[in-house]
């Protein structure tokens, strides 16, 4: 637990670093061009109604496929952007962890010689 609570950081970049390529992946796997099926053709014949509501489907059935499309590739550059930012914020945190790891004092105190105190100094302690 000790281990955990001293390098919380890292796991927490490390996390991001893993999410960001999952993100990443997700996206570059999402099929935008795919299987939407085939846009419905519709005939511009005959004036009754059973040719009417065909036509009125076909419509529809476009619109939703177009719609899909649209909604996959705005998924698409979410996703990438999501994956580009966790893996900027982990690399981020981590190079902060170790710029700042460095920079911690060693565990032991320095002790200065006595030969150095002057010593009228060293007489009144």
């Amino acid at each position: 637990m000790k281990w955990l609570k001293d390098n919380f950081l890292v796991v927490i970049s490390i996390a991001c670093i893993g999410l960001g390529i999952y993100a990443f992946t997700v996206a570059t796997n999402i099929d935008s061009e795919g299987t939407f099926g085939t846009y419905v053709e519709t005939e511009k014949y005959g004036g009754d109604a059973y040719t009417g509501i065909q036509n009125a489907g076909a419509d529809g059935a476009n619109n939703v496929r177009a719609f899909g499309r649209h909604l996959t590739t705005e998924i698409e550059y979410i996703m990438r952007f999501v994956g580009v930012t966790f893996i900027v914020g982990g690399v981020v945190v981590l190079l902060y962890y170790v710029a700042d790891k460095g920079s911690k004092p060693k565990p032991y105190t320095m002790v200065m010689p006595m030969e150095n105190i002057p010593v009228e100094q060293a007489e009144d302690e």
